[in-house]
């Protein structure tokens, strides 16, 4: 998919140091080919060095770890640093293989998007028909299992963390995730909790990523809109041109380092 660049923008006319890897969440029979539904190949057009990865979503978390690590390190073979684009289950990947020793001084900076730092409810009500629903996955991102990770979470100094959330309000929902949200907003009311939500993740589960970087991020969409999945509004930018924006300004914080 492509898109019209933002009015004065030229291709190429920024880029980042370093290359800008996409670490993906749970996928689904909408976007199992196209998970960021075209963004790397938006940015890769822009003239940035992109690495899509497409590991595994079923089975141990462990897996996913080794996966992305593994994927990480073959591209710092050709780099000192790359830059991190997680969405949701990888946001929690990322917090954790930020801490991994073995890439430690590897990353510039990380973006986690849709972050389930307080779980999702859908995990938690997987789990009534047992751990292994969604193959081991849905205990990941239960609250149990998210919440001692944030809590031992440390920030590298020499990484620049942010955090996209999203956040539909009055936008208009994804079919993708149109009945899910209906079904998340009554499950919050009805527990007596803020119904705010993406379709998939309460709004407070992902505004504890406030405390773990220096930026937070809104945008005005749902969990898949987020990641590049319409509709857009003709008055609100698309997810395509908000990345492309979000690397611009990693480039100047590359460059402001390298000052």
């Amino acid at each position: 998919m492509r898109q019209i660049p933002p009015p004065g923008l030229r291709p190429n006319c920024l880029l980042t140091r370093y290359p800008i890897c996409f670490v993906h969440g749970l996928k689904n029979i909408f976007c199992a080919n196209n998970y960021w539904h075209g963004i790397p190949e938006y940015l890769r057009d822009h003239g940035y060095e992109v690495h899509e990865f497409f590991g595994p979503w079923r089975g141990p978390h462990q897996k996913r770890l080794d996966f992305f690590s593994t994927e990480i390190q073959k591209v710092l073979k050709g780099s000192e640093k790359v830059h991190v684009i997680s969405h949701s289950l990888g946001t929690i990947d990322m917090v954790e293989l930020l801490m991994w020793p073995q890439l430690a001084n590897k990353f510039s900076s990380v973006t986690f998007v849709s972050p389930p730092f307080g779980g999702t409810p859908f995990a938690e009500i997987g789990l009534i028909f047992g751990e292994k629903l969604f193959a081991s996955t849905n205990f990941t991102l239960t609250s149990k299992y998210v919440t001692p990770i944030i809590k031992k979470y440390k920030k590298p100094k020499d990484v620049f963390v942010g955090s996209i959330i999203s956040r539909p309000r009055k936008y208009p929902l994804s079919l993708q995730v149109r009945i899910q949200h209906k079904l998340l907003t009554r499950y919050l009311r009805r527990r007596g909790l803020s119904e705010e939500n993406d379709g998939l993740i309460p709004l407070e589960s992902q505004l504890i990523a406030k405390g773990l970087g220096e930026i937070l991020l809104e945008f005005p969409g749902d969990h898949t809109q987020v990641i590049g999945a319409g509709p857009w509004p003709d008055s609100e930018k698309t997810a395509h041109s908000v990345f492309l924006e979000h690397a611009i300004f990693l480039a100047e914080y590359d460059f402001e380092t390298a000052k």
